[in-house]
C-alpha cells in the first residue's frame, strides 16, 4: 500500500541538543511516501540552526508562538496532507527505519487510527509498553477495573497513527495541558472511530518532558480525563491518587450526577462512598448517565424515619417506588421503562 500518505509531524521548543536525533530517525524511514512537519515554537537557542542543516529533510517548517504542546499539534494537523499523522517529538525517534514500511503493509481497510506499541525510555532503562485491542481498555475504564497494566496499555501518541480529519473534527480538548492525547483516543473510540492495533513497535518515548516536570498536574489531569469516561469514578480516583482523597465531585456527566437535594453533613458517616457528601432533602433531582440509556439505580443511605418510601419520577410519570426501612440501607431500584441517556429525574422520599 505504497500509495498511503504518512505525516511525521515534530512540535518542540528549545530542543536543539534532541532535535538531530529524531530528525535523523524520520530521515531514515526505508518508506517513501512520507511527509514531514515540524512546528517550532519560536526557541531561542540553536534549534534554528539545527532546523537549518536538515531543510532537505522537512517538508513543512512553521514558526509560531503557541499556547502549549496541544496548540502545536493542532497547527501541525492543519499543515498536514497525509492520510495518517503521528506525532515523534523532539527526543522521541522510530524504533527502526522499516516501521512505517511496516506499518502500512498491515492496514486493513481504512481505518482511522492506528496504534502500537512503544518503548518508554528514562536513563537507561528501558520500558516496553504493550497495547491491547481499545475495546478492552475502554470498557475496563468503564467498569472501574484499571490499574498499573490497564494504564500502560493505553497507546501514546508516539506511537498512533491518525486520520487529519478525525483530528480536526473532535480537535484535542484544551482543558487538558499534558494528557489531551488520551482524552482524544477515548471520545475517538465512544464516537465510533474505527481503531486497529499493529503489533510493531513504533517508537522510543523519551522520559524528562513536561509531563515527567509537572507530576502532580499529571495526575490531576488523568483524573479529569478518565472520570469522564467512567461509571465509577471512584475507582478512577483510587487509582490515580492511590486513595488519597479526591479533588473531584463523586459522579460526572457520565455516570449521572445530583443537581439539587445535596447536602453537606454535619457528622460522621461510615460508608467511604458517603464522605463529603449526603443527601436528606425530601427531594433529589439527578441526571441519568450522559451516554448509556438506564434500566434501574441503586441507593444508598441511612433513614431516621418510619414509613418511608422512596419514588422516582420521570417526565411526571412514575418509574419506580420502594419501601425504606429505618437505619442503613442499600436498595436495587429496577425502572418501568428504559431512561434515555441523561434523563432528568426526580426522586421523592
Amino acid at each position: 500500500m505504497t500509495d498511503v500518505k504518512i505525516s511525521v509531524a515534530t512540535v518542540a521548543l528549545n530542543a536543539a541538543r534532541d532535535l538531530p536525533l529524531t530528525i535523523e530517525s524520520i530521515a531514515g524511514q526505508t518508506y517513501a511516501n512520507v511527509e514531514y512537519i515540524v512546528v517550532d515554537g519560536c526557541s531561542s537557542d540553536d534549534s534554528v540552526r539545527i532546523l537549518e542543516r536538515y531543510s532537505d529533510v522537512i517538508d513543512k517548517l512553521v514558526f509560531v508562538e503557541d499556547s502549549g504542546i496541544y496548540d502545536a499539534m493542532h497547527t501541525a494537523v492543519a499543515n498536514a496532507t497525509g492520510d495518517y499523522i503521528i506525532f515523534i517529538n523532539a527526543g522521541d525517534r522510530f524504533y527502526s527505519e522499516d516501521i512505517l514500511q511496516n506499518v502500512v503493509s498491515r492496514i486493513v481497510g481504512s481505518p482511522d487510527i492506528l496504534y502500537g506499541n512503544h518503548i518508554y525510555k528514562d536513563g537507561g532503562l528501558e520500558y516496553f509498553k504493550s497495547s491491547m485491542d481499545f475495546r478492552t481498555i475502554r470498557e475496563r475504564l468503564l467498569y472501574g477495573e484499571i490499574d498499573s497494566r490497564w494504564h500502560d496499555r493505553i497507546p501514546g501518541h508516539q506511537a498512533t497513527f491518525v486520520k487529519p480529519s478525525l483530528f480536526k473534527s473532535l480537535d484535542f480538548d484544551s482543558t487538558f495541558d499534558i494528557c489531551a492525547d488520551h482524552d482524544f483516543l477515548f471520545r475517538a473510540y465512544d464516537a465510533g472511530a474505527e481503531m486497529q492495533y499493529v503489533d510493531e513497535i513504533i517508537s522510543f518515548y523519551m522520559a524528562g518532558g513536561f509531563s515527567s516536570r509537572n507530576a502532580a498536574k499529571l495526575r490531576r489531569e488523568w483524573a479529569l480525563a478518565y472520570r469522564r469516561c467512567s461509571l465509577v469514578p471512584g475507582a478512577v480516583d483510587s487509582f490515580i491518587f492511590n486513595k488519597e482523597r479526591s479533588p473531584f465531585p463523586p459522579y460526572t456527566a457520565f455516570s449521572g450526577y445530583i443537581v439539587s437535594g445535596k447536602h453537606e453533613w454535619e457528622g460522621p458517616l461510615h460508608e467511604d462512598d458517603f464522605i463529603g457528601f449526603a443527601c436528606w432533602a425530601s427531594v433529589l433531582e439527578i441526571i441519568s448517565p450522559s451516554q448509556l440509556s438506564t434500566t434501574g439505580m441503586q441507593i444508598k443511605g441511612r433513614n431516621l424515619f418510619p414509613d418511608q418510601e422512596i419514588c422516582l419520577i420521570h417526565d411526571g410519570v412514575r418509574i419506580a417506588s420502594v419501601s425504606v426501612p429505618v437505619g442503613e440501607f442499600d436498595i436495587s431500584l429496577s425502572f418501568s421503562r428504559i431512561l434515555p441517556r441523561g434523563s432528568h429525574v426526580i426522586l421523592r422520599s
